[in-house]
């Protein structure tokens, strides 16, 4: 028998106390005794009078609430979210340490010192609102409002609570605080994203039909200059549209670059080789007024990207660094090899890696956040109108992002810019940039082409083109007609030149069948834009040659030589 606790009243007249007794089965039983010592008036006798009762189980239920309750203060101390009690008008009775620190605070205690939560609401409405709720169901679920940490910097909190009865029948609140200032920054982003995504297919769409109508007013333009002779009054506006041409084909380009609709014609290429080829260009490009450096790491890796984009990217940072430093400065411009972990690119949802950097930085202007914010947006600029398109960075954002890099943008107004460019590094064995320049291509010697095209005037153009340069050319308007065309021509049909869209048969179905009865047949195929997901992507994995529309009679009679002449 163990006491536990007793107690006697001093005059003897009542006792109380607790023993615990070990069962004959081995367990234990709480017992408590109380009576009373009832004395004769001497004094000298007495005889008590007392009781004993079994308070085990209350014993047991009282040790299982205080469990509860350690339980359940702990789960509110450790809570990953902030969780507070007030009273109606607003005071602070109780927080969790997640919710002092969520808002700045050293400690739950320095947040309870301030006494009431109305003044940490940033509008003022907002609380009146909740109250409102509260008033109206006694509760609120998923309730976002802004407050103010203890430096004042707001926070977007989501809040759900219940009224409840405090100590001595006082009503209040007990509620669950949850920050939600990152997701909205990810929402955000995400919105942002999608926004562009949408423009650029909408952009590749309207490319496509335009590169046909381009490829018209180049083919027609090149026609009339040769019949015209450049001593004809007509030649000079000829010339003009052909200009107009080549200007609205260059901005299709960039439409196609930034939807990241384009071919690209990946090769092995070093991004240090590429800088100083192109430096004597940026000097002349930046101005006298403007000093370039380039601080080249040695042995730089390799990557695996189509070298006359490469080029672009940098010319368009070159451009947007010049015009950020109206009166001069410095750009730098660096490359680095590079080793990301997962968590390194995961706002940019990309992977780890080796990866090759180009860094590009001005002492210019410099950006603040609202217009880092629209950056990469399709023809958003800063620049006066008529000084630039808004297309420069929507380019390199979508040349870097379909060649599988990343672009990252440092700036702060006054501070100057600072653009990383992060191509994956190249490990298989590509194709390399061929370094020095090319030989001239055999003139052409009487090859019988099969020219395919859905759309008449840009077959009536290629037609004429190579017709004018000693080819033989076969036409047809569908890949069906095509396959009859073929069927019934006794000659060797050297070179097929289609189109890859067209209705019923795409180009490169027509391609497949026509090899099958014709082995040795060459293939080139053209296309007025590219995406991933059509038949174009096939056609890049396989390595066929293939030709952007709009292009000109140059280049379409030299990617004819090369595709002929090719082992």
């Amino acid at each position: 028998m163990t006491s536990i606790h007793g107690a006697i009243e001093a005059d003897g007249q009542a006792w109380s106390d607790e023993y615990r007794f070990k069962r004959a089965d081995g367990s234990y039983a709480d017992i408590l005794d109380r009576g009373y010592i009832l004395r004769a008036p001497d004094g000298r006798a007495a005889r008590m009078i007392g009781a004993m009762s079994d308070i085990t189980v209350r014993k047991q239920a009282e040790a299982g609430i205080r469990t509860s309750e350690a339980r359940y203060r702990a789960l509110v101390q450790h809570a990953t979210y902030g969780i507070y009690r007030s009273t109606m008008d607003g005071r602070i009775l109780d927080v969790n340490p997640a919710l002092s620190t969520m808002l700045g605070y050293a400690s739950p205690a320095e947040l309870v010192a301030t006494q009431n939560f109305k003044n940490i609401y940033v509008n003022p409405e907002d609380r009146s609102r909740l109250l409102e709720q509260f008033a109206g169901t006694g509760m609120i679920a998923g309730a976002e409002v802004t407050w103010k940490r203890k430096d004042g910097t707001p926070v977007t909190v989501c809040l759900s609570g219940r009224v409840v009865e405090h100590a001595a029948g006082e009503r209040g609140f007990e509620v669950i605080v949850e920050d939600v200032t990152k997701r909205h920054a990810l929402e955000e982003q995400l919105r942002h994203a999608q926004k562009i995504e949408a423009v650029g297919q909408l952009a590749g769409g309207v490319a496509h039909d335009f590169n046909n109508l381009l490829m018209v007013i180049f083919g027609c333009s090149e026609l009339a200059l040769e019949k015209l002779g450049s001593a004809h009054p007509a030649s000079a506006d000829v010339a003009e549209i052909h200009k107009a041409a080549e200007s609205a084909a260059a901005l299709t380009r960039q439409l196609l670059a930034f939807s990241r609709k384009q071919v690209l014609q990946p090769q092995v290429l070093n991004l240090n080789a590429t800088v100083a080829r192109m430096q004597s260009l940026l000097e002349r490009l930046i101005g006298a007024h403007t000093t370039l450096v380039t601080q080249l790491a040695p042995s730089l890796h390799d990557v695996y990207a189509d070298p006359g984009q490469v080029e672009q990217v940098i010319l368009n940072l070159a451009v947007n660094a010049r015009d950020a430093m109206p009166s001069g400065g410095r750009l730098t411009i660096g490359t680095a090899n590079m080793v990301f972990e997962s968590a390194d690119l995961a706002r940019q949802r990309g992977g780890a890696g080796e990866y090759v950097r180009v860094a590009m930085s001005d002492t210019g202007l410099g950006m603040d956040e609202s217009v880092r914010a629209r950056l990469f947006e399709p023809f958003f600029t800063t620049k006066e109108r008529g000084k630039g398109t808004g297309l420069g960075l929507a380019t390199v954002y979508g040349v870097v992002r379909q060649s599988g890099g990343f672009v990252w943008v440092e700036s702060e107004p006054g501070r100057g810019t600072t653009f990383k460019i992060d191509f994956p590094r190249a490990h298989q064995e590509k194709p390399r940039a061929a370094d020095g320049p090319r030989p001239s291509a055999p003139a052409p010697s009487g090859e019988t082409v099969l020219l395919v095209e859905d759309m008449p005037e840009v077959r009536a153009i290629a037609r004429r083109l190579l017709l004018g340069h000693g080819y033989r050319v076969l036409e047809a308007r569908a890949g069906d007609e095509a396959l009859g065309l073929a069927a019934r021509f006794d000659g060797a049909i050297h070179l097929l030149l289609t189109d890859v869209v067209m209705p019923g048969m795409s180009g490169l179905e027509l391609a497949r069948r026509l090899r099958a009865a014709r082995p040795v047949i060459r293939v080139l195929v053209m296309s007025g834009y590219a995406d991933a997901g059509s038949p174009v992507g096939d056609v890049r994995d396989a390595g066929a040659p293939f030709l952007q529309k709009p292009f000109t009679r140059d280049t379409l009679l030299e990617k004819v030589r090369d595709v002929l002449e090719s082992p």
